[in-house]
């Protein structure tokens, strides 16, 4: 019987837009971006912990292990009842000019 990937890497292998939303008591964060399904023995090794095997039994090279790396290019953040729409672009725009 063929084992299929996660219901998560299956979508991402189909479509790469997602959303991710952070969410606190009086504020949020949403972040807009492209969701990759990285299979590279670097990427798997380098999130790869002691104990991961009782989730993964053949171990860091286990066919079905799999890293995502998230790339985000706006988003929203919403702060005393307002939303403020930002670029990824601007944020660095902003970090570089504050240095």
């Amino acid at each position: 019987m063929k084992k299929f990937p996660s219901i998560r890497t299956s979508q991402f292998l189909v479509n790469q837009k997602v959303c991710l939303y952070f969410v606190g008591e009086r504020n949020g964060l949403m972040l807009i971006g492209d969701m990759k399904v990285c299979r590279d023995s670097e990427s798997r090794r380098m999130l790869w912990n002691e104990g991961d095997e009782k989730y993964y039994s053949l171990g860091v090279d286990d066919p079905d292990y799999c890293v995502f790396e998230f790339t985000s290019d706006r988003g929203n953040y919403y702060f005393n009842l307002e939303k403020h729409i930002f670029t990824i672009e601007e944020l660095s725009e902003d970090a570089i000019s504050s240095v």
